[in-house]
């Protein structure tokens, strides 16, 4: 059954599939042997160009709204995810196991705010509340993640 999300949290939302398309890349380059210094650049783009943004958009859209026990768990878990993509854009993850490990903590971290923080926001916040960060998301709405990325090791 899918989920029924609210208006004002659909453009996040959105921005989780292509979170989801992002983990299934990297594990289908992994799946087709793909070197790492061929996934890398990947990781840096997809970094650079749509996750440090979509973080730093639910941290200050969303996080702090009302009392909320989740909000500490999704910022760690954003903090967890920045040091994966770190030692995988410098470098000094040079281990398969560190990209499948950044894919999996993605895909949780989704998971988690789709089935347990968004719900708790749309029950604990009033509609006003959620109209006001639904205008602030649409302003800051993202464009397609793969717009300038043209390696696609995945196919």
């Amino acid at each position: 059954m899918a989920l029924k999300r609210n208006e004002n949290l659909l453009a996040l939302s959105r921005e989780h599939h292509y979170g989801l398309l992002f983990c299934w890349k990297i594990r289908q380059g992994l799946k087709k042997g793909i070197s790492l210094e061929r996934i890398r650049p990947y990781v840096a783009h997809f970094w650079e160009t749509h996750l440090s943004n979509h973080f730093r958009k639910e941290e200050q859209t969303l996080f702090g709204k009302g009392e909320n026990d989740l909000y500490g768990t999704a910022e760690e878990e954003h903090g967890l995810i920045e040091g994966l993509v770190n030692g995988i854009v410098s470098g000094a993850s040079t281990n398969k196991d560190e990209y499948v490990a950044l894919a999996d903590m993605v895909e949780k971290h989704i998971r988690f705010e789709e089935r347990s923080l968004f719900p708790s926001i749309e029950q604990s916040l009033s509609n006003d509340d959620l109209k006001k960060i639904g205008a602030q998301l649409k302003v800051e709405e993202a464009e397609d993640a793969e717009v300038g990325y043209s390696d696609e090791f995945w196919i």
